[in-house]
């Protein structure tokens, strides 16, 4: 399993945090309907338990040995998983002629003396670097701590670059907390095999859904379309977050960053929130647009630096047999496979320049998200609720949880052996 956020790491996050939480209280009935599922048998659990994503997270805590178990991280299937869905394990090479739009970070500059002297992250940066010499030397744990640290200044750089940008409500920053949105497709069902276990970001970037998708639009949209904006979960007070684009991972076996562990999260991250945004856009009639420029940006955190990995799906092409698919026979309903490509390699040396480096970064991921993604979220919603309102139907189909399921449902999948 993924170690928990450090204390350093949650030092650096808990004013969003705080802000967060006293805003949205209902993450705190969700996590008290949690522990009221934990209290009754399985059996009494309910269609609306079942459908709110509050089984999965029980019986994921409680380990159950059938049904709803996941595959973890660390488990050896974990690569073969991914396979099942049409996730590339390396490098894609093919050209992505959206990618070559976004600034590349190849060449971070150094900060001249007189910049340093006004950067206001260098004297934060340095006195972290302080505290984790004095507690922890050459320990085994000093490499972990670097890595939170790093990831935890990247994104809290993010987020102060967006509120100098946006309006501040625009942005979450998100800390560690699991998607409990449907999972994705896989060959696994057919074969009987277990899901992989949804994604549970050390840190991530995503958008508050009051700031992107108004309430006339936002309330108008069935359940199961919902659920596939919120990755955590709906919550029944209207607000939340909605459409994470940004994912970081720090994880306890990475020892630099082209170990697996983290690049294996990052993976299982970037595909689950881009078949969620396939399955939005293309309910907007807004497929073309998807393909053409939604992406998720990924950051794989090690002792030496980070690697930023850029995310898109793309469609199987007709040429290539139907066994290519997740699911062959419905190779027109669901024709995605998923690529990554190396974007940048920031070295820890760069990353502890100070406000330059983090501008950069911030320039080029939130700038993408600020300046595009969010955009066209707000189109494809206005556009869907427009179609929906012609379709009653459809929109009633929509009702249902388990809609964009394609008849997978977790209690077919058969647990995992350790």
């Amino acid at each position: 399993m993924k170690s928990q956020p450090s204390t350093v790491l949650q030092s650096g996050t808990s004013g969003s945090e705080a802000v967060s939480e006293s805003q949205y209280g209902s993450e705190f009935e969700f996590e008290y309907e949690l522990e009221a599922m934990h209290q009754r048998p399985r059996e009494t659990w309910s269609e609306a338990d079942l459908s709110d994503g509050y089984a999965e997270r029980v019986t994921e805590e409680r380990g159950y040995p059938e049904d709803f178990s996941r595959i973890d991280l660390c488990h050896a299937d974990f690569p073969q998983g991914l396979l099942d869905r049409n996730v590339a394990l390396s490098e894609h090479i093919q050209d992505d002629p959206f990618a070559d739009k976004v600034p590349r970070l190849e060449s971070v500059p150094m900060l001249k003396e007189q910049e340093a002297e006004h950067d206001p992250y260098g004297p934060e940066w340095a006195i972290y670097q302080a505290m984790i010499n004095e507690n922890f030397g050459d320990g085994p744990n000093q490499s972990f701590f670097h890595r939170t640290l790093m990831v935890d200044m990247i994104m809290r750089n993010l987020l102060n670059y967006s509120r100098q940008s946006v309006e501040p409500d625009c942005l979450e920053f998100r800390n560690g907390k699991p998607w409990t949105c449907p999972p994705m497709p896989t060959r696994a069902f057919a074969q009987g095999r277990s899901f992989l276990a949804q994604p549970k970001p050390e840190l991530a970037v995503c958008f508050r859904r009051e700031m992107v998708i108004p309430d006339r639009l936002w309330y108008a949209l069935p359940r199961a379309t919902k659920m596939l904006a919120c990755f955590e979960g709906i919550n029944a007070a209207g607000v939340g977050r909605i459409f994470h684009f940004v994912a970081a991972e720090a994880t306890d076996g990475l020892t630099s960053t082209s170990d697996n562990v983290g690049s294996l999260s990052s993976l299982n991250d970037a595909s689950q929130a881009l078949h969620n945004m396939f399955e939005f856009f293309r309910d907007a009639g807004q497929e073309d647009v998807f393909f053409a420029k939604v992406r998720f940006f990924s950051m794989v955190a090690g002792k030496d630096g980070v690697w930023v990995r850029i995310h898109r799906a793309v469609r199987v092409p007709p040429r290539k047999p139907d066994e290519a698919c997740i699911m062959p026979t419905r190779r027109a309903e669901y024709p995605l496979k998923f690529e990554f490509r190396n974007w940048a390699h920031i070295t820890r040396a760069k990353l502890e320049i100070g406000a330059s480096g983090w501008k950069i970064i911030g320039e080029a991921l939130l700038g993408y998200g600020i300046g595009l993604l969010r955009g066209l979220i707000y189109d494809a919603a206005q556009a869907l609720v427009v179609k929906l309102e012609r379709d009653i139907a459809g929109s009633r189909a929509r009702g249902e949880a388990d809609f964009y399921r394609y008849g997978q449902t977790v209690a077919n999948a058969r647990s995992s052996s350790s």
